[in-house]
């Protein structure tokens, strides 16, 4: 398993959840697209099996259906990114919202 994958896994245990302040809707949007993004990568684990070339090689459209599950798997990243960042960003807007209420 590659590294952001295995960040994105540890961060979204469901005790680190709670620790992180989610809300529950992002929580069950991220769970909703960590399973989908696991049950994609199997897919494409899966297809990487599939030669149904005439002598049991890959053909065009095994490559294809390949590649279109990666930019599936991609897509599902760029959407988790986001819903991180945006995370960090409200956490850090609170923090400083905080700091200003002390200091003023």
């Amino acid at each position: 398993m590659n590294l952001p994958a295995l960040l994105f896994l540890l961060m979204l245990n469901s005790t680190a959840l709670g620790n992180f302040g989610y809300s529950a809707s992002d929580k069950a949007m991220l769970q909703a697209l960590l399973q989908e993004r696991k049950d994609r990568f199997e897919k494409y684990t899966n297809s990487l099996g599939e030669k149904t070339g005439i002598f049991g090689g890959k053909t065009k459209k095994d490559l294809q259906s390949s590649q279109k599950i990666l930019v599936e798997i991609v897509r599902l990243d760029n959407q988790l990114i986001s819903i991180l960042n945006r995370q960090l960003d409200d956490k850090e807007f609170q923090k400083n919202r905080n700091n200003l209420s002390i200091a003023g």
